[in-house]
């Protein structure tokens, strides 16, 4: 199927939704707002310019974004709106001829097989790759994109894409001479389901053995230890003729019993816990949140000053609760407490709800009683029992206009009365509001299943 074909066929006005839930903005300066003003004639110019073939991506811009405090911070590439819109197309696109690759393994899910080897194998290998999406020859991710995609254009746009200039903010629009062979720029929609593909290659040589892979991190089980030698050996050949370097840094063999870390969990040769880093992530986030609860009550934060204390308590606990017990949007469970909820023990979450706990009686507050405060034992207990109902917020729940805008009046988002607003501004405030929310949990997500 010709790409332009594919903008046809499907909504191009469902691909603009998708693309406005990334708040950045691209090199021309314009935001969703004001690219809202101007939408129709936009998307019908994308649909043009793609019939025509003559569509042409503006400069990334350039965002750094930091790791940890001994290396170098991650290099992202934002895209204009416009180009947004086109790349979740072609993500979709690439996605319909290569649907395997859609979507990486949920993490959860590796975890939960991850449990199962453990107890029946001697020994692991873990291992990844040395900068992976840098890494990635545009040359044979093209080769193997052409195997199924057939459409020359398609494949055109998809290396323009690839090897579209990133500029910092304030560089001159002045496109260098030269052409960029490997790396995929790491923020726009296709890098993932790119990545994923090219990694399949690794995939079909690893059948039949206990091996697991997200991305670049790979984890392989096995009862013997020659085995994993030469699996080894397998992946530094294979991964040379793809243009990959094996970390040696972060490659080891050893008994499983001497314990691993993988994907945020730590494993000690008997239990899995949640890995110190992702912990201490944890809480800092909410260490963080207490703070600004002060600095708003105090006046501190321009935003609060004049704000009532129920409103700035509403919007306080009801950012507190989705941090504690997660949340299900999108038909997506998401959060902290779900994606560690196959921890096999309940002391961390106790430790965590004690934190909070002793840090909040330090001031005394007079919280509403309408909004309990919610416990990550208790979270946790339910995502693991797959039981949420009443416990932790389900946003798709439909809720009519009127109860929108209710949940919006009592954070202060919007004013009463009700008449003053349309029901299409208070359908799109409360979507726009409850995306924003939830972003920060995104990283810890997985596919809801009753």
């Amino acid at each position: 199927m010709e790409f332009s074909l594919f903008l046809e066929l499907f909504d191009i006005e469902s691909f603009y939704k998708r693309a406005i839930t990334k708040p950045s903005t691209g090199r021309d300066g314009i935001g969703f707002r004001d690219f809202a003003k101007v939408k129709d004639a936009e998307l019908d110019t994308i649909i043009r310019k793609v019939d025509k073939k003559c569509y042409k991506f503006t400069p990334y811009n350039e965002i750094l974004v930091p790791k940890r405090y001994d290396s170098t911070p991650r290099r992202l590439a934002i895209p204009t709106i416009r180009d947004r819109v086109l790349l979740t197309a072609l993500k979709d696109y690439i996605a319909y001829h290569f649907p395997e690759y859609s979507s990486p393994s949920h993490q959860h899910v590796i975890i939960r097989a991850i449990q199962d080897d453990v107890l029946r194998s001697g020994y692991v290998l873990k291992t990844d790759f040395k900068n992976y999406y840098d890494s990635i020859p545009h040359d044979k991710l093209l080769l193997i994109l052409r195997s199924r995609i057939v459409d020359p254009y398609a494949i055109k746009i998809i290396e323009w894409a690839v090897n579209n200039h990133i500029f910092p903010s304030g560089f001159i629009n002045k496109k260098p001479d030269f052409y960029r062979s490997e790396g995929l720029p790491q923020g726009i929609p296709i890098s993932n389901i790119l990545a994923n593909i090219y990694g399949g290659a690794i995939d079909h040589i690893m059948l039949g053995r206990r091996y697991y892979r997200y991305m670049d991190d790979i984890i392989i089980f096995s009862d013997s230890r020659e085995e994993l030698e030469i699996v080894k050996s397998e992946l530094n050949t294979k991964s040379s003729s793809l243009g990959l370097t094996i970390n040696s840094e972060k490659t080891a063999i050893h008994r499983v019993a001497e314990g691993f870390e993988f994907l945020g969990y730590e494993y000690d040769g008997r239990n899995f816990s949640i890995k110190f880093t992702s912990l201490d992530k944890h809480y800092r986030k909410l260490a963080d949140m207490m703070r600004r609860l002060e600095e708003d009550i105090s006046g501190k934060n321009i935003r609060y000053r004049g704000v009532p204390k129920n409103i700035i308590y509403n919007n306080f606990l009801d950012d507190l609760n989705t941090h504690i017990t997660g949340a299900i949007y999108k038909g997506k469970k998401l959060g902290f407490t779900f994606y560690f909820s196959l921890s096999s023990s309940l002391s961390q979450f106790y430790a965590l709800d004690n934190f909070i706990e002793v840090n909040l009686g330090k001031y005394n507050r007079d919280f509403p009683d309408h909004i309990p405060i919610r416990r990550h034992v208790q979270a946790c207990i339910r995502w693991k029992h797959n039981n949420p109902e009443g416990y932790i917020k389900n946003f798709d729940v439909v809720l009519s206009t009127e109860e929108r805008f209710d949940y919006l009046t009592e954070r202060g988002i919007l004013a009463p009365p009700i008449e003053q607003h349309t029901a299409e501004q208070v359908n799109q405030t409360y979507e726009r509001y409850v995306r924003n929310r939830l972003r920060s949990l995104g990283s810890f997500s997985g596919n809801v299943v009753y």
